[in-house]
């Protein structure tokens, strides 16, 4: 599933799908979850909304149901490709996606689920996001 708008477009919140419940894109993303199958949320931040790291990494799942290897495993994968990683359940990151409606339902299914954040300096360059992306690869590998 691809949300292919910038969360401030439209009026209010109608736009910032990840936050909602009432979105057609949360009701695919629901009944997928409900059919076990695993998701990844990627965004992007400034590098300037946390300038000491290159990707944030949580389970979008909140505070109460955080299944920390998924994330733990990604952030290993992540660091052993030469980026900084905040880790959302050691540390306050910005962005830490604890409010993910779609990684909340994962949680409530207990179905895996990977909410990433990844800075523009990433983002823009094809060698650091093709090793991002390889990064992410090989930790939903393991899903299988």
């Amino acid at each position: 599933m691809v949300a292919g708008t910038h969360r401030d477009a439209g009026r209010g919140d109608a736009a910032d799908v990840a936050h909602r419940r009432d979105t057609v894109f949360h009701a695919v993303c629901s009944e997928l979850a409900e059919r076990r199958l695993p998701g990844v949320q990627l965004h992007g931040f400034a590098d300037s909304t946390e300038p000491d790291y290159d990707v944030i990494v949580s389970t979008g799942r909140g505070t109460d149901q955080e299944d920390h290897e998924t994330g733990r495993r990604l952030a290993r994968a992540l660091g052993g490709r030469d980026f900084e990683v905040c880790r959302a359940w050691a540390r306050t990151c910005v962005l830490e996606g604890r409010t993910n409606m779609q990684g909340r339902r994962a949680g409530e299914l207990d179905v895996p689920f990977l909410h990433v954040e990844f800075a523009r300096s990433v983002r823009s360059d094809a060698a650091r996001a093709g090793r991002a992306a390889a990064a992410v690869r090989s930790t939903v590998a393991a899903w299988r």
